[in-house]
């Protein structure tokens, strides 16, 4: 669960930080030229991500934690995505390789 809840923390924080108008993208597919032209609606959903994680995260810890973790994992993955963006490190494949050893062990340990 932890590793979803970062995972859509991680895109919430992505799509919302896409609404600045100062971020260069370079290779952005059709989908987010498209979104990009309404950024309230891309800010909607993209807070729409980071308030279902954070529901998420005080589900799964409880009230006070929950709400702590959820400020640390959305601070933790905003500073991943201004890192690693200018960088293009960070690539659907990366990221979906990451997510998926990471709930590998999030399941079986």
């Amino acid at each position: 669960m932890m590793s979803t809840i970062c995972l859509l923390f991680f895109f919430g924080f992505l799509l919302w930080m896409r609404t600045s108008k100062r971020v260069v993208w370079k290779d952005k597919g059709k989908l987010l030229e498209q979104i990009q032209l309404q950024p309230d609606k891309l800010r909607a959903i993209a807070g729409g991500i980071i308030l279902i994680a954070s529901v998420l995260c005080i589900w799964t810890l409880g009230l006070a934690s929950g709400i702590f973790a959820a400020i640390v994992l959305l601070m933790a993955m905003g500073s991943l995505v201004v890192l690693f963006f200018p960088l293009q490190y960070v690539g659907l494949r990366w990221l979906t390789g990451i997510y998926v050893v990471a709930l590998i062990l999030e399941i079986y340990s």
